[in-house]
C-alpha cells in the first residue's frame, strides 16, 4: 500500500467520522486563537524490515483556534533500538477534530525532513511524513493529553545490513505517541 493511498484512506475516514459532529449550533463554545505548546513520548516499530524500530521524545510550539486543535512546528529525537543511530525529524504538525469544540477523536498529520544518523558518522536528510488517529485521554481548560496511532514514513537512500549498503525505498513505521498540549 502506497503512502498516497494510506493518506487518502485516513482523510476519508476522518470526514466520515466528523460528519455526525458537524452542527450549526450557537451554543457550542468557540476556541479562541491561542499560543500552544506540547511534548510527548513515542515508540515506533519498523514495518519495512530494516531493523529501524525507535523510541523517542518530541516537542512542538504553535497555535490553536476554532476547529484547529494544533498547528505549528516541532522537533523529535528518535533513538534506534536495535542499531546505533539516531533520527531527528523536523516537522510541521497539524491536528484537527473538524469541530469547534474538542472531540474524543482527531486527526494528526506531520510533514517535514528527517536528519538520519543511522550508520556511524554518515548522515543524510530525507522526507518525513506521518498521519494518524488520535484519542483524547484527558482535557482541562488549559491542556489536553492524547494517544496517537500513526503511520510514519522516513525517506532513506541507503540501508545497511551489517557492513553492506544497499538501496533503500524508505522506512515505514507504525508509531504510538503519548503527548500533552498546553
Amino acid at each position: 500500500m502506497t503512502v498516497r493511498k494510506v493518506i487518502s484512506y485516513l482523510t476519508v475516514f476522518f470526514f466520515v467520522l466528523a460528519t455526525p459532529n458537524i452542527k450549526a449550533s450557537v451554543d457550542q463554545p468557540v476556541r479562541k486563537l491561542q499560543f500552544a505548546w506540547g511534548a510527548g513520548l513515542n515508540g515506533s516499530v519498523d514495518m519495512s524490515q530494516h531493523g529501524m524500530s525507535t523510541i523517542g521524545i518530541n516537542a512542538k510550539v504553535g497555535m490553536r483556534w476554532s476547529w484547529v486543535r494544533f498547528f505549528g512546528i516541532g522537533a523529535e529525537g528518535d533513538i534506534l533500538v536495535s542499531k546505533s543511530g539516531n533520527i531527528y525529524p523536523l516537522f510541521l504538525n497539524f491536528q484537527t477534530d473538524f469541530c469547534r469544540s474538542r472531540q474524543l477523536l482527531f486527526m494528526d498529520v506531520r510533514g517535514g525532513v528527517a536528519l538520519n544518523y543511522t550508520h556511524g558518522e554518515e548522515h543524510d536528510t530525507n522526507a518525513y511524513a506521518s498521519a494518524g488517529v488520535g484519542v483524547t485521554l484527558a482535557k482541562g481548560k488549559t491542556f489536553n493529553s492524547h494517544l496517537i496511532l500513526a503511520y510514519t514514513y522516513i525517506g532513506q537512500d541507503v540501508c545497511y545490513q551489517g557492513v553492506y549498503a544497499r538501496k533503500c525505498p524508505g522506512i515505514s513505521l507504525a508509531t504510538l505517541r503519548l503527548g500533552v498540549v498546553f
